[in-house]
C-alpha cells in the first residue's frame, strides 16, 4: 500500500539553465552526468550527479537510504517502528539512535503545530486504507475507537537507553510525514562525504538540489500543477542547495459516491483536511523540515500556514489555492517563474 508518506506528489525536475556560459571555461568533465533510478520509500527515486560519469558513486547513496528505510518504515516487519508498534501497551523498545532522533524531532513538530502534526496517527491511516483507486470511509463508530489512540503526548522516550514506549495497546507510530525527508537528508550527507558537489535527488514529492549546475547556474525545479496530469507544471523555481517538498490533496485519493477523499488526514476530526489549499511547496535547507512543514501548513490552511512559516528562519513556502492563486513567503517570488496562465501570483 502506498502509505510511506502522507504527502506524495510529483515535482518534475527541469533541465534548463538560467545562463549561457563559455564551455571552454568549464572544468574537465563539467558536462558529464550519471543517473540511476530505483524503487524505494514506496516511490520511484532518481539520483542524478553532475560533473562526473562515475556510476560507482551512486550505489552507496542508495544503500544509505535503504538502510534507513528498514529502520523507519511502519510496513517493514522488523523495522524499529514496527517493533515499537507491536509492543504498544507492553514494554519499551530500544531503537537506533537515528530512529530515536526522528521520533523526538517529530514530537517537537507536534508541539509547535498544536498536535496537527502527530506521528501517532498510524491507526487512522490504516483505518482509511487509502490505496488508490480504493479506500475505506470510516463510520463514526470506527473513528470513535481510533481517535483516542492518537496522542503524541503519550509517547514515552528514554534518552539514556534510546527506548520508546507507546503506553496504550493498539497505538501506532507512522513516520510517513517526515521519514522520507529525513532519509533524503541522509542521502545528501552521504553525497557530501563522497565529495559530490552537484546533484539532484528526486524522491517523488521530495527533491533536493545539491550545489548548482556545472556552469554555475541554479537548478530549476518545476512545481506540479495540482489540476493537471502528472508532469504538467505551473511554474519553475530556481534554487541551489535547497530542499523542495510539496504536499497536496490530489495525488493519493479515492472517490466514493461522488466524494473525493485524500490522504492528508486531520488527527482531530479523523477526516481528510478541507480548506482553501490545493498544495504547499516548502523550500528549506533540509528535507526533514520540508517534509514535516508541508503537511503541517496544509493542515493549518492559508493564513495560519503563512504565519507559521514566516516565523521560521531559512524556510519559505509556495501556497496554491483552489482559486488558482499563488502566495509566496520571503523572497521566493524573485526566483519563481510562473508558466501557467491559469494561475495568478498574489503579491
Amino acid at each position: 500500500m502506498k502509505k510511506w508518506t502522507s504527502v506524495f506528489i510529483l515535482i518534475v525536475l527541469t533541465l534548463t539553465t538560467v545562463a549561457c556560459v563559455n564551455e571552454e571555461s568549464l572544468p574537465p568533465n563539467a558536462n558529464a552526468t550519471v543517473s540511476k533510478t530505483e524503487f524505494m520509500l514506496d516511490t520511484v527515486v532518481t539520483i542524478k550527479l553532475y560533473g562526473t560519469d562515475d556510476e560507482t558513486l551512486i550505489a552507496p547513496v542508495f544503500a544509505r537510504g535503504k538502510e534507513l528505510e528498514k529502520l523507519l518504515s511502519a510496513y517493514i516487519i522488523d523495522s524499529d517502528v514496527s517493533h515499537i508498534n507491536a509492543n504498544a501497551g507492553k514494554e519499551p523498545i530500544t531503537v537506533s539512535e537515528k530512529t530515536y532522533y526522528l521520533i523526538n524531532k517529530s514530537i517537537s513538530y507536534a508541539e509547535s503545530s498544536s498536535g496537527l502534526f502527530d506521528i501517532t496517527i498510524g491507526p487512522l491511516i490504516d483505518l482509511w486504507a487509502i490505496d488508490p483507486p480504493t479506500g475505506h470511509v470510516p463510520t463514526k463508530e470506527e473513528l470513535a475507537v481510533v481517535l483516542p489512540l492518537i496522542d503524541y503526548t503519550k509517547i514515552q522516550l528514554d534518552e539514556g537507553n534510546f527506548s520508546v514506549l507507546l503506553p496504550d495497546e493498539n497505538m501506532m507510530i507512522n513516520l510517513g510525514a517526515i521519514a522520507k525527508g529525513f532519509i533524503v537528508d541522509e542521502m545528501v550527507q552521504e553525497m557530501n562525504e563522497l565529495g559530490i558537489k552537484s546533484a539532484i535527488i528526486n524522491a517523488g514529492g521530495n527533491i533536493y538540489a545539491l550545489g548548482g549546475k556545472s556552469d554555475g547556474s541554479h537548478f530549476n525545479i518545476a512545481i506540479q500543477d495540482p489540476d493537471s496530469d502528472r508532469g504538467e507544471y505551473l511554474g519553475v523555481l530556481a534554487t541551489s542547495n535547497k530542499s523542495v517538498v510539496t504536499s497536496g490533496d490530489y495525488e493519493r485519493f479515492f472517490i466514493e459516491e461522488g466524494v473525493k477523499y485524500h490522504h492528508i488526514l486531520d488527527p482531530y476530526t479523523g477526516y481528510p483536511v478541507t480548506n482553501e489549499i490545493k498544495s504547499v511547496s516548502i523550500v528549506s535547507d533540509n528535507s526533514t523540515d520540508g517534509d514535516a512543514l508541508s503537511t503541517t501548513t496544509l493542515l493549518l490552511g492559508l493564513e495560519e500556514g503563512k504565519a507559521f512559516i514566516e516565523k521560521l528562519d531559512g524556510v519559505d513556502a509556495i501556497f496554491v489555492t483552489r482559486d488558482n492563486e499563488i502566495y509566496m513567503t520571503g523572497q521566493l517570488a524573485s526566483d519563481f517563474e510562473l508558466t501557467n496562465t491559469s494561475y495568478k501570483i498574489i503579491e
